[in-house]
Order: structure tokens, then C-alpha cells, then sequence
């Protein structure tokens, strides 16, 4: 649970564009996962949905929000139409650090997490905050993800959007349905996601690429620079 007073501007814009009331909000809840549990429960729960993922993660939020805690004014932001910060509200909650490959590493799970859902309440509920761990990567000497990008394009300051998108597109890429520098990660390698999760977000990503930059990928010199 986050202050939202102390949030940033994009949380504010994705309320208002949920048709929100700024004035009454006073929490926003982040919900994420970590290792394996999620995509098994989802699997049990509702297989035929044509977008599971976001179909889970609302049903958790909903049964969270209302079932449980009783949030008659819960409003979901996420999944959802309007752009939120997902990566830096996790940083402000104290969940992930920074990675090399442009997602956030978490203590326990490494790169093998991630955020599914966030909705806001104008309930006091208390406020949750977890002290920041160092890094892992900032031990990790060999840094075997960068080898295992077939394209250099993880690096310690910024990943190459840009060589890691083209890549991806080019016909028979072995990293069109996975990441090999991110399987490569030796920290919390029994969290990882099991081979049918892993095609499943990566497809889903793929078509996004072809989506938005076309069978040539994004132009030259497009970064995604580290938070």
C-alpha cells in the first residue's frame, strides 16, 4: 500500500482517465508475483480467457479489494487503458532494484517477478513500505547476461532496445519466444518461470514489437535507459 499524495504524476493522469476521483483517493495498492505460483493458479483458475494474464490479475485485485477487504470505492487502474509507472512504483515500494536487462530484480526472485495489478481506495489503509535491498547485481561478478545476448545489447548502463527488438524480429531468432541473457541470470534460478509461462509472454511481447516497429525493429540508437 502506497501513499498516493506521494506518487507520481502518471498515477494522478491514470485515475482521472479511470474516471476517478482525485480528491478521495488515498492509497493506491500495488499487487506483483514472484517465481511460478501465478501462472499455475491463473492456468487452474481460467485457461479459455483470450487474455489470461490480465484476466487473472483483475479477478485476484476484485476478490482482494472487495471480498476480503470490503473497498466498496475500489477503482482498478491496472490492467488498463491508461499508462502507469509500474517499475518505478515498485522501486517506491522497495520491491525491485534496477537489472541490467532493463527489468527490475527482486531479492527473493530475482528477474523472475513482475507486476500485475494496482488499484486505489480512498480507505486509510496502512501504509506498506519495504527497506530497498542491495542489488544482486552489484555482486555478481561474472555477469553472465551479457554474454548470453546473442546481440551485446545488455550492458551495464542501458539495454539496446534497438539491436535486441531487430533481433527478435529477424526470422528464426532464438530469442523471438525467450530471453537468453535473462535465463542466464543465475540469481534465484529455482523461481524461474516454467517453459509454457515463458513462450507465453514473449509472444505476447513479440507481437507488440511487430506491432508498434514493424518487421526492421525500432530505429538506431533507441535505449532503454535503467531507472
Amino acid at each position: 500500500m502506497l501513499d498516493f499524495a506521494q506518487l507520481p504524476e502518471q498515477a494522478r493522469l491514470a485515475v482521472e482517465a479511470a474516471g476517478g476521483d482525485l480528491a478521495t483517493v488515498k492509497r493506491l495498492v500495488l499487487l506483483g508475483h514472484g517465481g511460478r505460483d501465478f501462472w499455475d493458479a491463473l492456468c487452474r483458475a481460467n485457461r479459455s480467457d483470450p487474455h489470461p494474464v490480465d484476466g487473472y490479475s483483475r479477478q485476484v485485485a476484485e476478490t482482494l479489494a472487495r471480498g476480503y477487504w470490503g473497498l466498496g470505492d475500489a477503482l482498478l487502474l491496472y490492467p488498463g487503458s491508461a499508462p502507469l509507472p509500474l517499475m518505478q512504483l515498485g522501486q517506491i515500494a522497495g520491491w525491485h532494484r534496477p537489472s541490467p536487462l532493463g527489468i527490475g530484480i527482486h531479492p527473493r526472485f530475482g528477474i523472475w517477478s513482475a507486476y500485475r495489478a494496482a488499484f486505489v481506495t480512498g480507505a486509510w489503509l496502512p501504509l506498506r513500505r519495504e527497506l530497498p535491498a542491495t542489488s544482486p547485481c552489484e555482486s555478481c561478478m561474472e555477469r553472465p547476461c551479457f554474454g548470453a545476448c546473442p546481440v551485446g545489447a545488455v550492458s551495464a548502463n542501458a539495454l539496446d532496445v534497438a539491436a535486441c527488438a531487430e533481433f527478435r524480429l529477424r526470422d528464426d531468432s532464438p530469442c523471438a519466444q525467450r530471453c537468453l541473457a535473462r535465463s542466464a541470470c543465475p540469481v534465484a534460478s529455482g523461481s524461474r518461470y516454467s517453459d509454457e509461462q515463458i513462450r507465453h509472454h514473449y509472444s505476447r511481447s513479440l507481437m507488440t514489437l511487430q506491432r508498434y516497429f514493424g518487421a526492421d525493429g525500432p530505429p538506431r540508437g533507441y535505449t532503454h535507459r535503467l531507472l
